[in-house]
């Protein structure tokens, strides 16, 4: 056997028993997950467990919990939180490195903006989880200091401490950590794809109509058959395909603004049925209007609602919100645009242009020769004489000798 062999049998040997080994290492238990995190700022905490968050600065306070499943805002009615910024909190938690040591003791936490005063207070984000609470403090940010050769210094970070612990400086701020509650909450209402609808009917002040997708994939209206403008019923459909909200209205401010309400109300192919209400445009709210969302089965009580629609029963039924209009125009189309207009009759060929006449040419005017005026003849001296006097006979020719 030659050395190149062996020397690949002994790489290969080298990988199956280093696959072996990975294979056979136990995984380590719940309260070593801190040893597997060194450097980290909650390097004690298991993020996966929290189960409440409470976030407070000097003007407000957030309350974010689970239950059933759901992490809720409890200053918004328990409305459901928008996950994807809890999710990116906890990735910024979970990826803070624990920064140098400012200040061991607590004697001057004031000047890092640490303790509250009358004016402000620092941002606290306490992380409730089955082994207990655990308060994370943010205070004042670093600003970069110029050098005696006027250049910038070490960056921007922001002092931090977590529960009685020294104060250290972040590299990175936790910018997400905000306790207004108004950026909390879901605005995502509804994601409903457009080829998850079979029919949409559309109800407005002046008319209403419907329409519907066939076997062919064609979109029809419901009381004619008439095909539709495939761009207007594609616009239609795919309406909720991304709907959300600018804000909360109480049901009591905004019931007037329904006066003259449009409906919107589409039919799933798995038998769900949402039905929206729009409002008219408020002007001091940026054009945009009132929207309120039923969802119900489809045939009615006795069918059951699919899962996938039975949380979304909870969350919108029942809630009024303020829409963009930009989302709200989709809704609403008016039944001209939907309907597909007649093709214009088809033109006649053009005819062969004409051939040029020739021109006829007329000849040049001729200006007529100017005649001399003939010289007047003058009129005889005398009346008397009626001819003219003969000459005299020439004199007689003498005779030869």
């Amino acid at each position: 056997m030659s050395r190149k062999t062996l020397l690949m049998l002994a790489v290969v040997l080298a990988a199956l028993l280093g696959a072996l080994w990975l294979s056979k290492r136990e995984a380590p238990a719940a309260g070593e997950e801190a040893a597997a995190k060194p450097g980290k700022l909650l390097a004690a905490v298991d993020l996966a467990s929290v189960v409440r968050m409470t976030i407070s600065d000097h003007a407000a306070t957030t309350h974010l919990a689970q239950a059933e499943g759901v992490w809720r805002v409890q200053e918004q009615g328990d409305y459901p939180a928008d996950l994807e910024r809890l999710r990116n909190l906890m990735r910024m938690l979970d990826e803070a490195e624990e920064g140098q040591v400012a200040d061991a003791g607590a004697d001057r936490l004031a000047e890092y903006g640490l303790m509250a005063d009358e004016t402000n207070a620092p941002v606290q984000i306490a992380l409730e989880t089955g082994q207990g609470t655990t308060v994370l403090a943010l205070g004042k940010t670093r600003e970069p200091q110029r050098n005696e050769q006027q250049f910038w210094g070490p960056p921007a970070g922001r002092y931090v401490r977590v529960d009685e612990g020294p104060v250290r400086l972040l590299k990175d701020d936790v910018s997400l950590a905000q306790a207004d509650s108004a950026l909390w909450w879901e605005r995502k209402l509804l994601e409903v794809p457009a080829d998850a609808i079979q029919q949409v009917a559309v109800t407005l002040p002046q008319e209403s109509y419907s329409v519907q997708r066939d076997t062919n994939g064609l979109f029809r209206l419901a009381e004619t058959g008439e095909e539709t403008d495939l761009a207007a019923a594609s616009r239609l459909f795919g309406a909720l395909r991304n709907l959300r909200a600018d804000r909360f209205l109480t049901n009591e401010v905004a019931a007037s603004w329904f006066t003259n309400a449009s409906g919107y109300k589409a039919t799933t192919t798995n038998g769900a049925s949402l039905e929206i209400r729009i409002g008219e445009s408020q002007a001091d709210m940026e054009g945009g209007r009132p929207v309120q969302i039923q969802i119900a089965a489809a045939g009615g009580e006795a069918s059951a609602l699919p899962p996938e629609f039975a949380a979304l029963e909870k969350k919108l039924n029942g809630r009024t919100y303020l829409v963009p209009s930009y989302m709200t125009e989709s809704l609403a189309l008016a039944k001209e645009t939907v309907v597909k207009k007649p093709a214009p009759p088809a033109e006649s060929p053009a005819a062969p242009p004409a051939e040029p006449e020739a021109e006829v040419t007329a000849p040049p005017e001729v200006e007529p020769a100017i005649v001399p005026a003939e010289e007047p003849v003058a009129a005889p001296a005398s009346e008397s004489a009626e001819t003219p006097s003969e000459p005299p006979p020439p004199p007689p020719v003498p005779a030869a000798d």
